[in-house]
């Protein structure tokens, strides 16, 4: 990305964010975003998994939408080429990250547009639950 239209990206961010209900606010993680729809979950989780969180993480010949490495979790945001015959490709990408010890959550457009809160509930409930897990074996 050129220089010269960093300014112009982050303002169409933050306008972006207040149209999405968000405060707005700006990190480097939003530039490696690829698509509005991987921008919505980034702000939804952004502030709960702040410096955690890592955007187009790469993983072996793969890179995940969004990392979590502490708990080993892909996030990965579906548009409507999922169901196209990117699938067998994604399945391949899956059968990968769970071989090599990560979780993979899988949210279509539809669920991040019309039920974002029970996504980031089902992300914000693994976590914890692994934080849970792990407390006793970390110290």
């Amino acid at each position: 990305m050129k220089l010269i239209l960093l300014p112009l990206v982050i303002l169409k961010y933050m306008v972006e964010q207040v149209c999405l209900g968000h405060f707005p606010g700006f990190d480097f993680g939003m530039l490696k975003t690829k698509s509005r729809l991987e921008r919505r979950l980034y702000y939804a989780i952004r502030h709960k998994y702040k410096g955690k969180i890592k955007a187009q993480y790469p993983c072996g010949p793969y890179s995940i939408d969004f990392a979590l490495p502490k708990y080993k979790l892909a996030l990965e945001c579906d548009g409507n080429g999922y169901f196209s015959q990117k699938r067998v490709k994604y399945r391949r990408r899956d059968e990968y990250l769970k071989k090599h010890g990560w979780k993979v959550m899988r949210f279509t457009g539809n669920r991040l547009k019309h039920q974002l809160d029970e996504t980031v509930n089902e992300i914000t409930e693994y976590t914890t639950k692994m934080d849970l897990y792990k407390w006793p074996f970390t110290r």
